[in-house]
């Protein structure tokens, strides 16, 4: 039964049909299912944008508000595809039945209610060094961080259309938003719409797209047990080489530099995950890994230090000796991959003339600077950083390992291992080359570094820093501030 009323205001809920055999029969109530057909987003929203893969319509702000009616008539709207929308019309509001793709969600009908909060702290870049205030502000409003891509996409072709910009940034979404990133993306589009990025400011033949649009992860979400953060050029490589040997252990060959922003994103745990092999056997295995520039970065221990329980292995080498085996390294590496040019600074001029070969500076050799902080980071009631001396591991390797292992709480090294040097082979090939810079042939570099280490009494610094942390060998060099020259 085909049923118009158009001079009803409300749903049918049901209707008394006649009996056709006599005009004074028995009467029935059937139910009546009505039939609504949406109206098409694009015959109401002219402009289209691209969300995932998706082409998307959104209302603009203020102007379409979701309801829920409750009756026959909604729940008809929404077997069929759609969603009443009560949105201003000439002679007041009006509802009307519309595809479900361009009903306002309760995610972006929170964000518009307090549009102006949200965006205060919102689109900024993934490395801006305001980024975790603005997820604690977040949080207080409560909300939640999410990451997003906004791309630029240029031409007629919609199959390879031409990427003309990309804009990475952070966005602050009502936490109602939750998981369900079509709805976060229309946050993203209103607040790149405040910045000024909405079609009616690009050419006609620009698209919009928003992609990659999911909450950033966390540093509590890395699941790292230990890593080797420092220095380089002080046996780093050996520690990660016997490690990745030691039976209770998973440590990957590839360098972890955590080169992230302040806020991990989930690609880079995603990344990061895939360099374990490991999922689910048992017994769990630690994972550990080497990353030598963390010992140099305050940013990063202090983001590390929020991964459950970590812990931090520092080696650390006299520093004058680690300046000229760094350097020889960085040289070897330009003569092998020409990548520095025709020429490079010899260690004279690097020590001298205060040039520059990738990462040798002199001033670099203050190690204690660095191994203040992570103390600071990890101080010693905490029991997870260990300062451990490149000497020992020269003179004793066994007893070197078993402080290591001792630390990280694992199995020490069978009796019967015999413990590798790792990463010589460069040193071999430019030594055997006569490609060696030797400090100890050049008198004049070699007494500036020495009055430069002085000055500032980094050998005692970094002697004191050793015995607080629980060391309980302390090198002659150390101590006396001597180095690998006569």
């Amino acid at each position: 039964v085909r049923v118009a009323c158009p001079t009803s205001t409300g749903g049918a809920t049901g209707i008394i049909v006649s009996s056709p055999k006599d005009g004074l029969g028995s009467f029935a109530l059937c139910e009546v299912e009505p039939r609504i057909e949406p109206v098409a987003c694009k015959d109401l929203i002219p402009t289209s944008l691209i969300i995932g893969a998706l082409e998307r319509r959104v209302f603009p702000k203020g102007l379409a508000k979701r309801t829920d009616l409750g009756t026959m008539a909604g729940r008809a709207c929404e077997r069929y595809g759609g969603g009443i929308v009560t949105f201003q019309a000439p002679g007041g509001e009006r509802s009307s039945c519309v595809e479900a793709l361009c009903v306002p969600s309760a995610c972006l009908e929170v964000y518009d209610d307090h549009a102006e909060d949200f965006d205060a702290i919102s689109g900024r870049g993934v490395w801006d060094s305001e980024l975790e205030a603005a997820e604690v502000r977040c949080t207080e409003l409560s909300g939640r961080f999410y990451e997003s891509a906004v791309k630029l996409l240029e031409g007629d072709d919609e199959s390879q259309p031409k990427v003309v910009a990309t804009l990475h940034a952070s966005l602050c979404a009502p936490s109602v938003c939750g998981e369900d990133v079509d709805a976060v993306a229309t946050v993203a589009l209103r607040i790149f719409a405040m910045r000024g990025i909405i079609l009616e400011n690009l050419p006609s033949n620009i698209q919009v797209s928003i992609q990659n649009v999911r909450p950033f992860a966390r540093w509590e979400d890395v699941d790292l047990d230990f890593l080797i953060g420092g220095f380089a050029r002080s046996g780093t490589h050996s520690l990660q080489g016997n490690l990745m040997k030691h039976t209770q252990c998973e440590v990957p060959r590839k360098e972890l530099t955590f080169n992230w922003g302040p806020l991990p994103m989930q690609h880079q745990l995603q990344q990061y995950e895939g360099f374990f092999r490991q999922r689910s056997e048992e017994p769990r295995l630690f994972r550990g890994g080497k990353g030598e520039g963390v010992a140099f970065s305050p940013r990063l221990l202090r983001h590390l230090w929020r991964v459950p329980g970590l812990k931090i292995v520092i080696v650390i080498r006299e520093p004058t000796e680690w300046l000229e085996s760094l350097y020889n390294l960085r040289a070897y590496g330009c003569r092998e991959d020409n990548h520095c040019g025709d020429s490079y600074p010899t260690l004279e001029d690097v020590i001298l003339k205060d040039e520059t070969l990738e990462d040798v500076r002199l001033e670099y050799v203050e190690f204690s600077k660095s191994l203040k902080e992570a103390v600071k980071q990890f101080p010693p009631s905490s029991k997870r950083l260990l300062l451990v001396e490149f000497e020992l591991l020269k003179q004793d390797p066994r007893t070197f390992y078993d402080r290591v292992c001792d630390f990280l709480g694992i199995d020490r090294f069978p009796t019967n291992y015999s413990f590798k040097a790792h990463s010589t082979e460069e040193r071999k090939a430019y030594t055997a080359a006569g490609k060696k810079a030797d400090l100890c042939q050049h008198p004049e570099a070699l007494e500036k570094v020495r009055a430069f280490l002085r000055e500032r009494q980094e050998h005692q610094h970094i002697a004191k820093l050793l015995a607080q942390s629980g060391a309980p060998w302390v090198s002659r060099r150390l101590l006396l501030g001597e180095d690998h020259c006569p």
